[in-house]
C-alpha cells in the first residue's frame, strides 16, 4: 500500500496519526518520536508537539532493518542531548488497536520481572496456523510438511498453546545498547484477549477490515 502510514483509518485520522494520539491519551510514555523518511508524515505531525526524526533514505529500503532504525535513534538522542528512556515502546501504526491495558500491562511486567530485556505483546495462533500444520508445497504442487517426523505426535502436541507476536515490542536500552538487538533475552510477553488487537496492516483487505472494526 502506497503511504501506508498515511492512509486514514477513521474520518481523516491517518494510521500514524492514530498511533500518537494513543500514545498521548494512555499518559503513559515520557517522551514520543516518531521516525520517518517521509516529508508528508512530517508536515502532517509538526503541529502535534512531539519529536520528529527524519529518517536518512538508506534505513528506508524494504531490506532496512528495525535495529538499524532504533541505532539511528540513539545517534538522534545523543546528537540532541537528550537522555536515553531506560525502556523504549515500538509502537507500529499498522496495528491500530493498541490500548491502554497492554501497555500498562508491559510496563507493570517490567516491574515484576526486574531481569527482563525485552517484552512483547503475543496472540494464541489460531489451531489451523498451529506450527505442526506448516507446509511447503513444490513446483508441481505436491505437499511437504516441514516437521514431518513429528507428525506421529501432532495430536497431543497440538493442544500447546502456540502464540504468535501481537502489536507491540519494547526492550531496555541497555540491553539494546549492548547487543544492537530489539529482543534480549530473558524476553518476557503480555498476551492479547482478542485478535482484533493483533491485525497489522499489510494490505488492502486488511487496511479494510479495520476500517469497518473503526
Amino acid at each position: 500500500i502506497k503511504n501506508k502510514n498515511l492512509q486514514p483509518i477513521k474520518k481523516k485520522i491517518s494510521l500514524v496519526e492514530n498511533s500518537i494520539l494513543k500514545a498521548k491519551k494512555f499518559k503513559l510514555f515520557d517522551k514520543i518520536f516518531c521516525s520517518t523518511d517521509s516529508k508528508n508524515i512530517i508536515n502532517k505531525l509538526k503541529k502535534r508537539n512531539i519529536y520528529l526524526i527524519k529518517r536518512p533514505n538508506h534505513l528506508a529500503k524494504d531490506n532496512s532493518t528495525a535495529e538499524e532504525v532504533v541505532d539511528h535513534f540513539y545517534f538522534f538522542l545523543k546528537k540532541k542531548n537528550i537522555n536515553f528512556p531506560e525502556i523504549l515502546f515500538l509502537l507500529q501504526p499498522t496495528s491500530p488497536f493498541l490500548n491502554y491495558t497492554t501497555v500498562k500491562s508491559i510496563i507493570n511486567k517490567y516491574k515484576k520481572e526486574k531481569k527482563a530485556n525485552s517484552i512483547i505483546s503475543v496472540i494464541k495462533v489460531p489451531h489451523k496456523f498451529h506450527y505442526l500444520n506448516q507446509r511447503t508445497v513444490d513446483k508441481n504442487s505436491k505437499i511437504n510438511f516441514l516437521f514431518p517426523g513429528r507428525n506421529r505426535y501432532k495430536q497431543r502436541q497440538q493442544k500447546k498453546e502456540v502464540f504468535c507476536h501481537g502489536n507491540i515490542f519494547s526492550f531496555k536500552t541497555k540491553s539494546f545498547l549492548r547487543s544492537k538487538k530489539i529482543l534480549n533475552s530473558p524476553i518476557y510477553s503480555v498476551k492479547l484477549k482478542n485478535f482484533k488487537d493483533s491485525i497489522d496492516i499489510d494490505n488492502y483487505w486488511d487496511l479494510i477490515l479495520e476500517r469497518k472494526f473503526f
